[in-house]
């Protein structure tokens, strides 16, 4: 959006840092690990000499004081996208407007073969270790018209994956009716969605992703932890009973889904046996792709203030014994796939990825024997299966 707003003004674009006479970074601060890594990056960056502008969270997270701090940076809020063309005129400065930015703007696409398709900004859950309603505001929802509107430029432009994306993708009022008109659009494609709030996954959805061909049965909920006393603590509105009845549904209704977490270990006040349960979760539903974050502490959330603090080491050694077993269900689980021909998109002559690999987050597929054009199907077989890596031919 940026891109092109700056396009249209008469702005040329380059990826060469050398080139240019302004550096345009998208930031996330949401994570200490996120604000050392811009810090890092900004050191290399100012090594070119030029202007510095920091777009986003570093702008409208006003706990990011490490970041704030820098000299000679020109910090722009999401809010003042609008404004982008002048104030890109200026050396320095904060401009960070009102949390109730809503985008609906012109596109430059840069992720080729996939677009990422965004359908609301914000969250109202509060969850207590999220600091996500205090940077970027309360849920608001663009309009499903905008979305459709959009989804068919994607689509014109020959984009081959919509990937539908929101602070909380099942939260969007309609969804299943804008899923059903985004799938009519007369081109090939697949949609895929990602985060979907455990606690607002509606039975009418599973229905929905079943039987449309165009919707990946690509389920990426992200449910934190099992255990009922963190739940509770996390303010994550659901339950132990209910997390396992919702993936029960899912394999019963789908058996071909893929299913993706995110853990989290060393929230204030997990005991050993809060640990043992996320463990055992774990092992009962063997999930394709998992991710575990060691709990940051991260103001002004709740769970900053809560007491029974976990040590960085035992969050790590959590952390770290969780990924050590879901390597092991890995390499089970990708067996299945050996000898299999699946439909895959190309990414570049040598490699693709296939319906059950995200974008960015899920890994590649090498290709051996025949080059691909990129942006095509292709029905291959896979090769060779070990851990994440796959190949085909």
């Amino acid at each position: 959006m940026a891109m092109a707003l700056l396009g249209r003004a008469g702005n040329m674009l380059t990826t060469l840092p050398e080139e240019s006479d302004l550096i345009f970074v998208t930031t996330c601060t949401f994570l200490k690990d996120a604000r050392r890594e811009l810090l890092r990056r900004y050191d290399v960056l100012k090594r070119f000499g030029k202007r510095i502008l920091f777009f986003g969270c570093a702008a409208d997270q006003e706990t990011a004081t490490e970041i704030r701090g820098l000299k000679d940076v020109l910090f722009v809020g999401a809010s003042c996208l609008n404004s982008l063309p002048d104030l890109i005129r200026r050396k320095e400065g904060l401009f960070s407007g009102k949390k109730d930015f809503l985008y609906s703007h012109p596109r430059v696409l840069s992720t080729f073969p996939h677009a990422y398709l965004k359908l609301s900004e914000g969250c109202s859950n509060f969850c207590s270790y999220c600091t996500i309603p205090f940077i970027r505001g309360r849920y608001r929802e663009r309009s499903p018209d905008s979305v459709l509107r959009e989804a068919r430029q994607i689509a014109d432009m020959g984009i081959r994956e919509i990937v539908l994306v929101s602070h909380d993708l099942a939260g969007y009022t309609e969804m299943e009716s804008l899923l059903k008109k985004i799938a009519g659009i007369k081109s090939d494609f697949w949609i895929r969605l990602l985060y979907l709030h455990p606690a607002h996954i509606k039975r009418s959805l599973l229905t929905l992703i079943k039987n449309e061909k165009k919707i990946l049965p690509y389920f990426d909920i992200p449910v934190q932890h099992i255990s009922d006393p963190v739940l509770a603590r996390m303010r994550r509105k659901t339950t132990e009973k209910n997390i396992y009845a919702l993936f029960e549904r899912i394999k019963k209704e789908i058996p071909e889904a893929i299913l993706r977490t995110t853990l989290l270990t060393g929230f204030p006040g997990e005991t050993e046996k809060d640990f043992s349960k996320l463990i055992r979760f774990a092992g009962d539903l063997e999930f394709d792709y998992l991710g575990v974050f060691a709990y940051s502490r991260e103001y002004p959330a709740a769970a900053a203030s809560f007491p029974g603090q976990v040590s960085g080491k035992t969050k790590q050694e959590r952390k770290k014994k969780l990924l050590r077993f879901q390597e092991k269900i890995v390499l089970k689980k990708n067996r299945r796939w050996l000898n299999k021909t699946v439909r895959t998109l190309a990414l570049k002559k040598n490699r693709c990825r296939t319906w059950f690999q995200a974008p960015e987050i899920d890994g590649e597929t090498a290709v051996e024997g025949r080059l691909l054009k990129p942006g095509n199907f292709y029905k291959l077989r896979i090769t060779f299966a070990r851990g994440y890596e796959l190949a085909a031919e």
